[in-house]
């Protein structure tokens, strides 16, 4: 017989909020992390936040979730808004969820918390971007644009790219990873991961999509990762307000 797992309560907050009764260093919430010393050589979900990489307190948006019952962080997903010259873009650069939260929706509370507070700070985001090798994060993205009734490029089975979102994905990539070759074909930046001191996820496999699976595998190379990209252009900035409000409330 088979136990269901129990997923805890979480908090999400920015611990960089002098004005929360939590607030503190971002750095000393990282520490906390369960896991946080396979992070370097084992990122869950992306690219790790250490500071070899960068301080987590530099991000334009952070959001860590805390476990209500003990206090302790989980999870926690940095982001930053940049600018192509054509549009602003909020790109995830670094997120982390520890194993008793993984499996359920944080990832993509977090997204939208940090896609909420973005939209208090400046324009509401249209574009959303990251850089992954981690079919599951890929997963929990893409359930993340259903939540819009919008596309996450690349598609799994697409009969045809959007010549629009390749135009929009070519300019990202040359704002992210100036440095390294973009492939729009599979949306595939080519030696990123390497860059980093990444490696890809073991086991590939999300145990639940295998055409996700497949498509990692087929189209990566072990020095690369995927352009993930949500365009929201064609949404209303209440729209997209309403639809991030509601993901942020699930459980």
């Amino acid at each position: 017989m088979t136990t269901a797992k129990t997923m805890p309560s979480l908090r999400l907050r920015d611990p960089r909020d002098i004005y929360a009764p939590a607030a503190t260093h971002a750095m000393r919430v990282v520490s906390q992390l369960p896991d946080a010393g396979a992070l370097p050589e084992d990122a869950f979900w992306h690219a790790p936040f250490w500071p070899a990489y960068r301080d987590p307190a530099s991000y334009d948006h952070l959001v860590v979730a805390d476990d209500q019952a003990g206090g302790r962080p989980l999870a926690m997903l940095g982001a930053d808004v940049l600018n192509t010259g054509e549009e602003e873009f909020l790109i995830v650069n670094a997120a982390f969820v520890a194993a008793p939260a993984r499996g359920g929706r944080v990832l993509r509370r977090m997204l939208a918390t940090a896609l909420l507070q973005a939209a208090r700070q400046g324009p509401v985001p249209r574009v959303i971007a990251a850089r992954s090798l981690d079919p599951l994060f890929y997963r929990s993205l893409r359930l993340f644009a259903r939540g819009f009734g919008v596309t996450l490029y690349p598609e799994v089975a697409a009969p045809a790219l959007s010549l629009r979102a390749v135009a929009l994905a070519r300019r990202v990539a040359r704002c992210v990873s100036p440095t390294c070759r973009f492939e729009p074909g599979v949306f595939a930046l080519r030696g990123t991961a390497a860059a980093y001191g990444l490696r890809r996820a073991v086991p590939l496999a999300t145990e639940q999509d295998a055409a996700i699976d497949a498509m990692f595998a087929r189209q990566l190379g072990d020095g690369d990762q995927f352009l993930l990209l949500l365009d929201l252009r064609g949404l209303s900035a209440a729209t997209i307000l309403e639809a991030a409000r509601r993901i942020r409330r699930q459980r």
